[in-house]
């Protein structure tokens, strides 16, 4: 116990320095490419962004909304120039926003195990051990990846599959590839173990597409 808990405070000694000090371009040019729609490009987001917008409509609008109160307090505003432009304030608040999901993802990694039957024990071992992998720690406190959205929602949605609510973790899995792709491959796996009959599975697969086609009809 004791071990554990010097290992907590070590990663979370190296999680704040990495905070402060690490940042990637990419959540910048994203967080950047999202202010379009803060300017009022709604039907326009694509051509007003350009090239570099190569993301599902989703990301861009969570980076907006997350952007909203510093829009409002005049901390970013129409005269920034570029994704290098934000201040070191403005870098911290986006570096915040990856990390909420990926605490999110560590809660959820322990309610799973619970869910499962592992105990309490096990189950925040499992949460710790998960928190500190080097290609988790790496993704999210190093290179500031977004990708941890799309592990949150698929996270929850397995969740809700262990707990079979079907047409919830359909839901959740069709909200999350509207992020990024990789959820796609879990949910056909988790969908024909969670249901053989074939007319069930289809309306499982139609909600699952759902988010995305809406979102494609609205930005086609």
């Amino acid at each position: 116990q004791n071990k554990l808990h010097f290992l907590t405070l070590f990663f979370f000694l190296l999680f704040l320095f990495c905070f402060l000090t690490l940042i990637h371009e990419d959540i910048l040019i994203t967080a950047f490419n999202a202010l379009n729609f803060l300017k009022g490009h709604i039907s326009d987001f694509y051509d007003a962004a350009g090239v570099t917008a190569t993301y599902m409509p989703s990301i861009f609008i969570s980076f907006a909304l997350w952007q909203f109160p510093l829009w409002v307090t005049g901390i970013i505003n129409h005269a920034i120039a570029s994704a290098h432009s934000y201040s070191l304030f403005s870098n911290l608040w986006l570096e915040l926003f990856p990390i909420l999901f990926s605490f999110g993802s560590i809660y959820l990694m322990y309610k799973i195990c619970a869910l499962v039957g592992l105990g309490r024990k096990k189950s925040k071992l499992c949460a710790f051990f998960f928190a500190t992998s080097p290609i988790y720690f790496f993704s999210v406190y190093i290179f500031s990846q977004h990708d941890v959205i799309t592990v949150f929602l698929m996270m929850l949605g397995l969740y809700y599959w262990l707990k079979d609510r079907r047409y919830l973790f359909a839901l959740i899995f069709g909200i999350s590839v509207t992020f990024k792709y990789f959820g796609l491959p879990v949910f056909i796996v988790a969908a024909v173990l969670m249901e053989k009959d074939i007319r069930k599975l289809i309306q499982l697969c139609l909600v699952f597409a759902a988010p995305f086609a809406l979102e494609v009809l609205l930005f086609s």
